[in-house]
C-alpha cells in the first residue's frame, strides 16, 4: 500500500526502501535510460554553467560555491540509481546551491537529464 503525503500524492519515501534492497525501484528508475541526445541541451542550458561541460564539478558559476558542486563523473555519483539522480534534480540538495528543478522541468526531461548524466559518466 502506497503513502501518501497530506495533498494526496505518493512521496520518494520508498527511496530508502529501495536503497536497503527491501523494493525494486520503478521500471524506468532501474535501467531503462531515455535519450541522452535530448538530455544534452538541457545539461548545457541548466547544469553546464555550475557543473561544467563534462559535468566534473568546475563550471564557471560553480567555482565560488560551496560546496562545490558535485562531480558527475566520478564513481560516487555514477554508481546511484537512476532514481536517487532523478530525486536530486528535481528536489535539490540541501545545504548546496543544488536548486529544486521540479515545475521548471518535466519528469521526462529529468529523466533525459539523468540518461545524459550517465554518458557524462563514460569512459572517453
Amino acid at each position: 500500500m502506497a503513502r501518501f503525503d497530506r495533498h494526496g500524492r505518493a512521496g520518494w519515501w520508498w527511496l530508502g526502501l529501495v536503497a536497503a534492497g527491501f523494493v525494486a525501484p520503478p521500471v524506468w528508475a532501474a535501467d531503462r535510460l531515455w535519450d541522452s541526445s535530448y538530455g544534452k541541451p538541457l545539461y548545457e542550458k541548466h547544469c553546464a554553467s555550475c557543473h561544467g561541460p563534462q559535468g566534473r564539478g568546475n563550471g564557471p558559476a560553480g567555482r565560488d560555491l560551496v560546496p562545490l558542486p558535485a562531480d558527475l563523473t566520478s564513481p560516487r555519483r555514477q554508481a546511484k540509481l537512476n532514481a536517487v539522480l532523478a530525486n536530486m534534480i528535481e528536489h535539490g540538495r540541501p545545504g548546496t546551491a543544488m536548486t529544486a528543478w521540479k515545475g521548471r522541468l518535466t519528469e521526462e526531461e529529468i529523466r533525459h537529464l539523468v540518461t545524459y548524466i550517465r554518458v557524462l559518466g563514460e569512459p572517453k
